[in-house]
């Protein structure tokens, strides 16, 4: 038994993308909608979710798979310092 699945991409216009994506899904009879997050306001350790996404989440007619980017100034600083460091000392990547 083959089992194919198949991706389509589009890019629309539209002045509420939220509703755009969610009218899409519906008129496609879509399965799946991946969508991306960027939090727009970070406090403390509180990550926000875009109105966009969150839209999507709770109006689209089928499974959302939301993809994340987290952003941890610690880690961040970590990785400059070490790059720093092998930089210093002569290692190269």
């Amino acid at each position: 038994m083959q089992n194919s699945t198949k991706v389509k991409k589009r890019i629309l216009k539209a002045r509420n993308a939220g509703a755009a994506i969610v009218r899409e899904a519906e008129e496609k009879a879509v399965d799946l909608i991946i969508i991306a997050n960027t939090p727009i306001r970070v406090r403390g350790n509180m990550h926000q979710i875009d109105p966009v996404v969150e839209y999507v989440m709770r109006n689209a007619p089928c499974e959302v798979l939301v993809l994340s980017h987290v952003y941890t100034g610690a880690a961040q600083t970590r990785v400059r310092e070490t790059e720093k460091a092998e930089t210093t000392a002569g290692v190269t990547r």
